[in-house]
């Protein structure tokens, strides 16, 4: 088990938790942890936006780049504020990027500082599997087959116990037509990749309303070719949520002109019983903004969250 220690606090790479020196505890989603180990890598050094996108979502993922990247930073301090860090630890660089104000003392037990990100090998690890044989590696693909089923039940059946809260999925958006976008609200988006870039981006707002008791976490690249219940269904299991935020874009003809109606539900699982519904228009000949969409949709969200939450979920 590989930890980081600096400036009093600890990150163990393995869970994502980090620790302050009075025993507070933070566990990072797998995307802010990334961000915190690319910080860990450049001390001290101001490290640019591009750098940190490509670090955390790589170079075939497509995000609302300002957005996504300002939520992750943001989740950040506040997981390092939690810890005892200083507010000064995570410095906004203006029109570059941002430093990591850290001094790096320790990481594993064995003294040695393996670089951030690359392969950690397990000792002994090829000479056991080399032993193992075609039986030994059947019951460890079994083993690993039903401790996950066995954490997915349990993350279902806690959220429907209400002994924790309750967990949002946002899943990518359906398509059903070809509309126009705003490359001048978001140059990174075209027709092609608007459903990814609007879940991200409704993803990065509703982080940015703060829903009270609600634990956001994202949508997943292996969930993308699902539809309808089947990806209703890997949500619940796979991510252990008890929500999840779907939609769809619909061409609308009117006067001979396209205009376009996006449509969000928001689904309690397993059962799938809508619990909130929003919508956003655009007129004959006005393209699609994601980012507008989006602030739209969470703030509507937002709006009606009180009255969803007491409902039970």
């Amino acid at each position: 088990m590989a930890q980081i220690r600096f400036s009093g606090l600890e990150f163990d790479r393995s869970d994502g938790s980090l620790r302050g020196a009075g025993g507070a505890t933070q566990t990072l989603r797998p995307q802010v942890a990334t961000l915190l180990e690319t910080f860990l890598a450049h001390p001290g050094e101001v490290v640019d936006r591009e750098r940190l996108c490509l670090a955390v979502w790589g170079e075939d993922r497509v995000v609302d780049f300002e957005s996504g990247l300002s939520a992750l930073v943001k989740e950040l301090r506040h997981a390092l504020r939690a810890t005892g860090a200083p507010e000064s630890m995570l410095e906004t660089v203006p029109r570059r990027g941002y430093r990591f104000h850290a001094e790096l003392q320790a990481e594993t037990a064995s003294g040695e500082v393996p670089a951030i990100g690359s392969a950690r090998p397990v000792p002994g690890a090829g000479q056991a599997a080399g032993r193992r044989g075609p039986w030994g590696r059947v019951a460890s693909l079994v083993l690993v087959l039903g401790v996950a089923a066995l954490i997915a039940w349990w993350a279902i059946d806690i959220d429907e116990a209400g002994d924790r809260p309750p967990r949002l999925a946002v899943v990518p958006f359906e398509m059903l037509g070809d509309p126009m976008v705003d490359s001048a609200a978001d140059p990174a988006v075209d027709a092609t990749n608007l459903d990814l870039v609007l879940a991200d981006t409704l993803l990065a707002a509703l982080w940015q309303a703060e829903l009270e008791g609600l634990v956001l976490i994202g949508r997943t690249s292996m969930g993308e070719t699902l539809t309808g219940s089947a990806r209703a269904e890997f949500v619940a299991a796979e991510l252990g949520a008890s929500l999840v935020l779907e939609g769809s874009l619909i061409p609308d003809r009117l006067n001979d002109r396209d205009g376009w109606r996006i449509e969000a539900r928001l689904l309690r699982l397993p059962r799938g019983e809508v619990v909130w519904t929003g919508t956003a228009v655009g007129e004959p000949g006005e393209p699609v903004s994601a980012s507008e969409v989006a602030g739209a949709l969470a703030g509507d969200l937002a709006e009606h969250w009180p009255g969803i939450r007491a409902g039970g979920l």
